[in-house]
């Protein structure tokens, strides 16, 4: 096996010497496995083979059995990763380079501070990018990753939960100013980094397909999906397909294409079928198995096969920690889910986060809901954002090209762009209208999400706002929004 040596800073000690000095003093002693495992996570790793070892290591360490190399071994050829890393050789190569146990914890760190190093370097060539291109896509994509970085820079910490504590005033001020993105950008944000994105809606309506063009954007396949980019992962891409494999496999089908095997090879690592064991009774379950593929990104295909009575609050709660911990492990949860059957299956529209299958505690453990709304089937579905990060992204009319397996908006439709829909109104576009075309309601709380959404725009410069006529009732004149600049084929 061709080993690859990257320095870091001045150091004249590789990077892949110090990498198996970690690795092999956590096959020696438990209580090496204990100190470092709070500290590194698989992709702070630079050499692929070493973070699925420490992977491994992880997994069998969280259900108590042997780190040893033997133990390792065994859990390696068991996924089929034993020959990939170098075999049982290898293994005892990383024991025989410790040299001395007690030191552990400060190998791990440098290990952390050189991958720190290596994605700073990533960054900045990111934003070296976006400064000579001035391409809006890449300077998002490069702002994002570079808060990402601040993030998570190297812990100085003490080992296990206590380097979970922190003082009030770094929890409060230390915050970054913007959040982290993985999918969208400025403040139109569908999935942020730390926080679960749950895609929510009735069989047939596309939550696979939209899911699996997220994936291969995690694998840094695809730039974008429905127009907004998607910060790619570092590691690989655990999907649970849980629900219908087959069926999911073929939708995986119509995305990829056939240069992208060797990736797909290397970074997809994919589980059929139900789980080994229920998420919400087993809540470490879902971090082990992270550990063990070496993913920072889980999809789980679907929520209702992870665990068994999620209409039960303690199954709602038990699921919800087990994402929890698989988040604070640094993974990055997507999920897919259902509706309840008074809402999608029979015929109404769902508008709220009640809509959602299940105790409250699955939709309220996620950073961001998205519900498709449709026939099983249907080319073009209803896109609503009814759980959000930031802005309130939608409602969006979502095409689906079934054949190709991407998705994207149509940014032509009136129903669901109130800057359209204000060009269209040349006495002025009141919220209680566009609450109307946007949400068929207008009760108050739809009136103030519409009257965000068309602020929103009065930020971009795209409407200008002033007061209506005063209401009967003697009430604060409700605002009237215009079209101040946007060249639009046909507007009146």
């Amino acid at each position: 096996m061709t080993l690859e040596l990257v320095p870091a800073g001045d150091s004249k000690v590789s990077t892949e010497r110090i990498e198996q000095v970690v690795i092999g003093a956590l096959m020696v002693s438990p209580d090496a496995v204990a100190e470092v495992l709070p500290i590194l996570q698989a992709s702070d790793f630079y050499k692929v083979a070493h973070g699925v070892i420490y992977s491994t290591i992880a997994a069998n360490a969280a259900i108590n059995e042997p780190t040893d190399p033997l133990a390792v071994a065994i859990t390696l050829d068991k996924i089929g990763d034993l020959q990939r890393v170098g075999g049982v050789p290898y293994l005892h190569t990383c024991q025989a380079a410790v040299p001395t146990v007690a030191s552990a914890t400060w190998y791990a760190r440098q290990v952390k501070e050189r991958a720190f190093a290596r994605r700073t370097e990533q960054s900045a060539a990111l934003v070296a990018e976006a400064a000579r291109t001035g391409d809006r896509a890449v300077i998002a994509r490069a702002y994002d990753q570079m808060q990402q970085q601040l993030a998570a820079s190297p812990d100085e910490g003490g080992a296990g939960w206590k380097s979970q504590l922190s003082n009030g005033a770094s929890f409060i001020f230390d915050m970054p100013d913007k959040v982290p993105v993985i999918w969208g950008s400025g403040d139109d944000v569908l999935w942020v980094s730390g926080e679960a994105l749950m895609i929510c809606g009735p069989q047939g309506v596309g939550k696979t397909t939209i899911g699996g063009q997220l994936v291969m954007a995690r694998l840094g396949l695809i730039p974008e999906v429905l127009g907004w980019p998607v910060t790619p992962g570092e590691g690989r891409v655990l999907y649970l397909a849980m629900d219908r494999p087959q069926q999911a496999a073929r939708s995986l089908a119509r995305i990829v294409r056939p240069e992208w095997r060797q990736v797909l090879e290397e970074r997809l690592i994919v589980w059929q079928g139900p789980p080994p064991a229920d998420f919400a009774a087993n809540p470490s379950l879902m971090v082990e198995m992270c550990r063990a593929a070496g993913a920072d990104t889980i999809m789980v295909d679907s929520i209702k096969d992870a665990a068994v009575g999620l209409s039960k609050d303690e199954v709602g709660a038990g699921y919800n920690r087990a994402r929890q911990l698989a988040i604070r492990s640094g993974v990055q949860v997507l999920e897919l889910h259902h509706q309840r059957k008074s809402g999608g299956e029979q015929g109404k529209k769902p508008n709220s986060l009640s809509d959602v299958y299940g105790s409250t505690w699955i939709p309220s453990g996620a950073g961001s809901v998205i519900v498709l709304w449709g026939e099983a089937g249907d080319p073009v579905v209803d896109l609503l954002h009814v759980k959000q990060a930031r802005n309130d992204v939608g409602p969006l009319a979502i095409i689906h090209d079934h054949l190709a397996g991407r998705s994207e908006v149509d940014r032509g439709d009136a129903s669901t762009d109130v800057v359209l829909m204000a060009s269209r109104c040349p006495n002025g576009l009141s919220p209680h209208q566009a609450a109307k075309q946007l949400y068929g309601r207008t009760e108050r709380n739809d009136i103030e999400r519409a009257r965000r959404k068309l602020e929103n725009h009065v930020r971009t410069g795209e409407l200008v706002s002033v007061d209506g006529e005063p209401n009967v009732n003697g009430g604060r004149p409700q605002k009237l929004y215009f079209v101040v600049r946007r060249s639009i084929s046909g507007a009146a």
